[in-house]
């Protein structure tokens, strides 16, 4: 779904990416330090990522995450369309979801494998809060 198209991520995110993602993305990275990299662009901002005036136009964007990149994004209704992949099970982990901002809205279920289910949030701009 997001291969050649470009990708928003955080620097976390980013910094566990294999070098190779790079080569059939597009990629943005927030982050609070500007950092430097042939392979993507950095921004700190929202203000910053719409300021962006040379994208490839046949490109779709997509937010990768993480967590607080979603939050961000969700929270200032930076974004159409939001894919959540659910696994099935029971997993210990150090980093979560902010799922409480999607509670209560409207989802179709996208893709449903025996070990997940993705489901699609749409106009999340359109909700009120």
């Amino acid at each position: 779904m997001i291969k050649n198209q470009i990708v928003i991520m955080g620097r976390k995110t980013f910094d566990e990416m294999p070098d190779s993602f790079a080569e059939d993305h597009t990629v943005i990275v927030f982050s609070r330090m500007l950092g430097s990299s042939h392979k993507a662009r950095f921004v700190c901002s929202l203000d910053e990522l719409f300021d962006l005036r040379d994208l490839p136009e046949d490109k779709t964007c997509f937010m990768v995450g993480g967590g607080e990149l979603a939050s961000l994004f969700l929270k200032n209704k930076a974004i159409d369309r939001f894919y959540l992949s659910e696994i099935n099970g029971e997993y210990s982990g150090d980093k979560f979801f902010p799922i409480h901002l999607l509670q209560h809205r409207a989802r179709d279920t996208f893709k449903k494998e025996t070990s997940f289910t993705v489901y699609c949030y749409d106009n999340l701009r359109a909700w009120n809060d």
